[in-house]
């Protein structure tokens, strides 16, 4: 059966609200951050923290040696996620705003915790600290708070969990240290039995590879999926071709995203180290399924003469000129010192890299295809500019890069939509207001709010 569908416009009232039933049941909520949303702390190299904007200021300005060097996975494989919440005057001040908040600090005193110190020492305990404030700390505290504070459901216990991940590593590496963190979760609270997760962008990758591999839906009552990539998402390949530049990569986040490669050749040489990025590319699956009725992004994305076959797309990636992204060292321009690195080992270490993160890439997808937790429910952004289909029979960028109002600025609506996933029971489009870019969706009210209802859908699921 296919999952029901509904549009909700923003501005059209409020979405409706489940029936606030107090739930006894003593279930964590674990959420999942989506790329780059990890602070981590990389031995040798430079941290990767956007919180703190000297930090990300120094990720723009490096070399692109360093900067491929320190976000290689194989080349530093040893980074750990940065336990302590962001204090910055220069950033973001995480523990200044749990300080004035009135209603966490009640729910930190409801878990004993009385004092700031020891709420701020509760929440890093927690796993707050390793995910970027700006982007999660306004669902952490809207869960935390509407799942455990008297005012809004007195007798549940629900403490929020973050699992915060290296997420340069392959998603499937990610899915077995997930639950890791939902045994020791589970540990922790002896009445415990199961976790409900929560997840954004990749993070849902993780949540389902963990939840179809690896059994961790024997231990989840289910999983909430916000702008998911559930199929992969066109920005990623473009990327190959362009850098990533304002031009396409308008969706509010392409100064963090620039750090990844304002070149296509910058942009390749770091993807050729970082095996979960490379799982975000359109797979084979992209192309497949209806809309439900709804007007999604275009499905078969890709256009080529001859045609290519998109459900072998991992050898069409394989290739060495276009649609291919395996790009041959005579192309390189003439950059001076800051290519000069690069080229002199382009052949030698850079492209056998990246023909084995297309691999990996193959290999998760086809391991995963459909599979999700049985019990799924997902939210998508629909009316931003987004990449939405290639024509390599074009000869201007302008013309072959297409993009419509199709999705949420990075992830296309097909993807978002998740609607051929094992176990959806529902799916909902956002569109038509303010903060539904992919970053920045959990600043918008009314999206939390529907997070919130379907959090509650599962735990009544699981009442007696």
């Amino acid at each position: 059966m296919d999952a029901y569908v509904q549009k909700h416009e923003l501005g059209d009232g409020d979405p409706p609200k489940t029936h606030d039933t107090l739930h006894t049941a003593l279930i964590p909520i674990v959420f999942i951050p989506g790329v780059m949303g990890t602070r981590l702390d990389i031995p040798g190299g430079s941290d990767w923290d956007p919180d703190y904007t000297p930090s990300m200021a120094g990720w723009l300005a490096c070399s692109a040696r360093a900067a491929r060097i320190d976000l290689s996975v194989t080349l530093k494989p040893n980074a750990t996620v940065i336990k302590a919440l962001s204090n910055y005057t220069a950033g973001k001040d995480a523990q200044g705003e749990i300080k004035k908040d009135r209603e966490l600090l009640e729910v930190a005193a409801r878990f004993g915790k009385k004092t700031v110190d020891e709420a701020i020492a509760l929440y890093e305990d927690r796993g707050w600290g390793g995910l970027c404030w700006e982007f999660y700390g306004p669902i952490l505290c809207y869960l935390e708070k509407h799942f455990n504070h008297p005012n809004h459901n007195a007798m549940g216990i629900h403490p929020v969990y973050a699992y915060g991940y290296d997420w340069r590593k392959s998603n499937a590496v990610s899915a077995e240290g997930l639950v890791k963190r939902v045994d020791a979760i589970l540990a922790k609270w002896p009445g415990a039995k199961k976790v409900l997760i929560v997840t954004h962008s990749m993070g849902g990758l993780v949540a389902r590879y963990a939840c179809a591999k690896l059994g961790l839906s024997s231990k989840a009552v289910g999983v909430v999926h916000v702008v998911q990539p559930s199929n992969g998402a066109i920005p990623a390949y473009r990327r190959f071709f362009t850098g990533c530049v304002e031009q396409f990569d308008n969706d509010g986040d392409w100064k963090l995203n620039n750090i990844l490669g304002d070149t296509w050749w910058k942009y390749l040489a770091y993807l050729s180290g970082l095996p979960g990025p490379m799982q975000l590319m359109p797979n084979h699956r992209y192309h497949l399924g209806g809309s439900n009725g709804l007007t999604l992004s275009t499905a078969s994305w890709l256009k080529t003469q001859p045609q290519v076959e998109l459900s072998n797309i991992y050898s069409v990636y394989e290739g060495t000129q276009t649609p291919g992204i395996v790009r041959q060292e005579s192309e390189l321009p003439f950059a001076g010192w800051a290519l000069g690195p690069i080229s002199a080992i382009w052949d030698s270490e850079i492209l056998p890299e990246l023909r084995k993160r297309i691999k990996e890439a193959q290999t998760f997808h086809t391991e995963l295809a459909d599979g999700a937790h049985p019990k799924t429910y997902a939210l998508f952004s629909n009316g931003l500019q987004t990449d939405d289909f290639v024509d390599w029979t074009k000869t201007e960028d302008s013309d072959r890069f297409l993009q419509k109002k199709s999705g949420d600025g990075t992830v296309p609506s097909k993807s978002g939509a998740c609607l051929g996933l094992k176990g959806l029971i529902e799916s909902t489009q956002f569109s038509g207001g303010a903060h539904l870019g992919h970053s920045e969706v959990f600043q918008n009210a009314k999206v939390n709010d529907k997070v919130h209802q379907y959090v509650y859908a599962l735990l009544a699921s699981e009442s007696p």
